[in-house]
């Protein structure tokens, strides 16, 4: 068995900065569509780059503590 090079532990954390900064451009997009706009919540998804409903969910609550509906509730349009 061989042990890792010394730069695969950096390269490890440099790919997790990079899915972490994805995420979070991801979810700060959908969050403007949602203050902004009134497309429904699978279109918004779909435009913050998820395809799959139920990690956009679960990606969403995580970042902001609320599911895409109540931040749109919260945050949107009418919410004011």
């Amino acid at each position: 068995m061989t042990k890792p090079s010394f730069g695969a532990g950096k390269s490890s954390r440099f790919m997790r900065h990079i899915l972490s900064q994805l995420v979070s451009h991801r979810i700060q997009h959908a969050k403007r569509l949602l203050e902004t706009g009134g497309d429904p919540i699978d279109e918004v998804r779909r435009r913050a780059g998820y395809s799959d409903a139920a990690a956009f969910r679960r990606v969403f609550k995580k970042a902001t503590g609320l599911s895409p509906s109540g931040y749109r509730d919260a945050y949107g349009l009418r919410a004011g």
